[in-house]
């Protein structure tokens, strides 16, 4: 599965206008989208090794050994609610650093 999308027809009718840059999360809300509607979004992403090591060198104690993640979020009651799996992850291999992995390589490409 490379993606899917799911919305309730309110989300997906649905138009806001931004005209000022959005704060970040913990400078607090400036933005719902179409609060209390429904909207699922579910990917796969690929985060090679090399790359693991470099954005995670200082925080994993555990190791992965996978390079294949799948992100679900689902947006209810008013804010997004993300789940990050690690497909096919090494015996033993901490929940936590799939979540991390994926967090430094997301926010890394925000640059």
């Amino acid at each position: 599965m490379d993606r899917e999308i799911k919305a309730d027809d309110e989300f997906k009718s649905a138009t806001s206008q931004i005209d000022e840059e959005l704060s970040a999360i913990n400078e607090g809300v400036d933005f719902i989208p179409v609060a209390g509607s429904s909207l699922r979004i579910q990917f796969d992403i690929y985060i090679p090794t090399r790359i693991q090591d470099e954005l995670l060198r200082d925080f994993i104690s555990s190791q992965l050994n996978t390079q294949n993640f799948r992100i679900f979020i689902t947006y209810r009651f008013y804010f997004p609610i993300t789940f990050v799996q690690a497909v096919a992850p090494s015996e033993g291999c901490d929940p936590s650093d799939a979540s991390l992995s994926v967090s430094k390589k997301m926010y890394s490409n925000r640059n």
